[in-house]
């Protein structure tokens, strides 16, 4: 579960970083949003996971995705500043 979450997470950010169109992050985020949701909830109705274990594997993902994107920004950030000196 938090395969999914990293994975279907960082398609967007990736796919922003490629295109810079902020359309396509939020497009993004909603159409893997969904795939999220429907892997947990595949897991918890076929029985492979407790409702809390999916629960605590959105947080521990989305934490990775959070702290992945904080790395993206400030390379990002960092590659387009002009050192003057």
């Amino acid at each position: 579960m938090i395969h999914a979450v990293v994975i279907f997470g960082m398609l967007p950010i990736l796919l922003w970083a490629v295109t810079h169109s902020r359309a396509y992050l939020v497009a993004g985020f909603a159409i893997f949003g969904v795939a999220v949701i429907s892997v947990a909830t595949s897991r918890v109705a076929l029985g492979a996971h407790w409702p809390s274990d999916v629960i605590a594997s959105l947080f521990i993902g989305a934490s990775l995705l959070l702290g992945a994107q904080f790395v993206i920004r400030s390379v990002w950030a960092a590659d387009r500043c002009e050192v003057h000196g």
